[in-house]
């Protein structure tokens, strides 16, 4: 799991791929600095500028940004930007209703990806890669994502009470953490594959 800077108006807050959320509150530049050299140190000074730059021209330190989904809303539901910024920038709270709302939406949205996310082939393109690892995100658990993945490789570390596992293809490596007990979604992440690409180098 990792950690990217994601910008909002004139905010800065870390995020996380584990949780799909934001881990921080929305900071001032100044404030979003004192934390991150608190949290990392004084040698990520460096780094600080360089994740502060990529997130003020893109909205995102990550290449890959966050996506269109995300889990950071009640009962992880997910946010629009404007929703993001009230509740980690301004501290405001969502109405009943309109949680209710994304509930109900979410879970529109898990039940019409199921069937229609048919499992990747033999050897997928990293597009189709990119776009079941998109889908995933609206899977609750194991079973729903290896119906669209495949059966995945299990980890043999232990992880906490986490299950780590891994699908890996030509370009792409796409790892999952899962509950050991009940095998519901924790996180996923989207990582290249050096490994393959130093073979064909």
């Amino acid at each position: 799991m990792s950690r990217f800077v994601v910008k909002l108006r004139d905010r800065y807050l870390e995020w996380s791929t584990g949780v799909d959320a934001p881990v921080t509150e929305g900071m001032t530049r100044e404030a979003f600095r004192a934390y991150w050299l608190a949290e990392y140190g004084p040698e990520a000074s460096a780094r600080f500028e360089e994740a502060v730059g990529r997130s003020d021209a893109t909205g995102a330190s990550d290449p890959l940004g966050r996506g269109e989904l995300n889990r950071a809303g009640p009962d992880e539901t997910s946010l629009n930007d404007d929703e993001l910024y009230r509740l980690y920038c301004l501290g405001e709270t969502l109405d009943e209703e309109t949680v209710r709302r994304k509930i109900a939406e979410r879970d529109a949205r898990i039940e019409a990806t199921r069937p229609s996310s048919p499992p990747l082939g033999a050897t997928p393109t990293e597009q189709e890669v990119r776009r079941a690892f998109e889908a995933i995100q609206m899977c609750d658990d194991l079973a729903a994502v290896e119906a669209t993945l495949g059966s995945a490789e299990r980890s043999t570390r232990q992880r906490g009470g986490d299950l780590a596992v891994r699908w890996t293809y030509d370009d792409l490596i796409i790892l999952g953490w899962f509950d050991k007990t009940t095998e519901r979604r924790l996180g996923c992440e989207l990582r290249p594959n050096y490994a393959s690409q130093k073979r064909r180098d």
